[in-house]
């Protein structure tokens, strides 16, 4: 029988901080749901009646800017949670989620995450950090759009996704991202990041495998940011 201590993400969600009792309500009371790549999960505005915790899988969460353009704001990966804030605060959502490659989701009902926070003061301490971390990202993101080029922009950006999701036995980057969806996150246009890929692969800097599948020199990538 599948339960939430022997799901692969529970050791990286912060479900760990529930107590025996807690978990148990939390496994009667979530629902899992398998989404397929480009899959909406919810939209930016809706009112958000749940949590969603990645069970395994990465998803975006993105804005449409003023110019038609989609931005993504971070990408969500196995263990990671969304949607807490809008429920804690009963706000719709602020962005799009959206399934960058198969995932599956479990939905946390709001209801069953508010009794959570009230009677586990560890979770409770946990949530906010997670939503305090987000905000300090979200800083650290418009600080690096506004004083950086877009190479080096991509530059961080690549490292970045090499920190957090590693690479595969066969040495290329273990997330797999589609040109637009690299531009989408640095905030910029898939026409300047295609340029700006081409010359890193021309100074060797980076390799295309195929069309999603990048592998990187890291070491020469992180020169180049010093």
């Amino acid at each position: 029988m599948h339960t939430c201590k022997n799901c692969k993400s529970y050791d990286c969600s912060l479900f760990k901080y529930l107590n025996k009792n807690e978990i148990g309500e939390l496994e009667d009371s979530k629902k899992t749901i398998n989404f397929k790549k480009g899959d909406i999960i919810f939209y930016e505005g809706e009112v958000v009646n749940k949590v969603i915790c990645i069970k395994n899988g990465v998803c975006k969460l993105t804005k449409i800017n003023d110019n038609g353009f989609e931005q993504t704001l971070r990408l969500v990966s196995s263990g990671g949670l969304f949607g807490q804030r809008a429920v804690i605060t009963n706000s719709p959502s602020k962005y799009n989620a959206i399934a960058v490659e198969d995932v599956t989701v479990c939905y946390i009902p709001k209801n069953e995450l508010l009794s959570f926070l009230e009677r586990n003061n560890i979770f409770n301490i946990e949530i906010f950090h997670t939503i305090c971390q987000d905000l300090d990202l979200t800083e650290e993101y418009i600080t690096t759009m506004t004083h950086k080029t877009v190479r080096e922009r991509i530059i961080k950006m690549l490292l970045l996704l090499f920190e957090n999701y590693g690479e595969s036995e066969s040495g290329d980057l273990r997330i797999k991202l589609t040109r637009e969806e690299l531009a989408s996150l640095v905030g910029t246009t898939p026409e300047s990041c295609i340029r700006v890929l081409s010359e890193l692969k021309k100074n060797k800097l980076i390799k295309f495998l195929d069309k999603r599948t990048i592998s990187l020199n890291v070491a020469e990538l992180e020169k180049r940011t010093v």
